[in-house]
């Protein structure tokens, strides 16, 4: 997984396949040495932010699993019985 290119990319050119973007269009999220480490003719914007996604979601599951844990081992309280953050923090505030 490469770099994401945010200002390139767009609703309009989801589909692109071609050569990597200009630098400017990094941003000032990498060095020009990573920029240059890229290879020149791989980007595939649909594959690329579909990745960009899955990292996001295990992301997201990995913090509400560990938060589970923890409200479980503190308050023998578990999270997926409550719809809101309100209603399981006057829980643990009751506890």
């Amino acid at each position: 997984m490469f770099p994401n290119p945010h200002t390139f990319m767009n609703s309009s050119n989801l589909d692109y396949i071609g050569p990597k973007p200009h630098f400017k269009y990094y941003g000032d999220k990498i060095t020009m040495d990573e920029y240059n480490d890229i290879p020149k003719d791989n980007l595939n914007c649909k594959d690329e932010l579909k990745k960009y996604l899955h990292a996001d979601v295990e992301g997201l599951f990995e913090v509400i699993s560990l938060f589970s844990i923890s409200i479980y081992e503190k308050y023998s309280l578990n999270v997926n019985s409550f719809y809101t953050l309100p209603s399981l923090s006057l829980a643990v505030f009751l506890n």
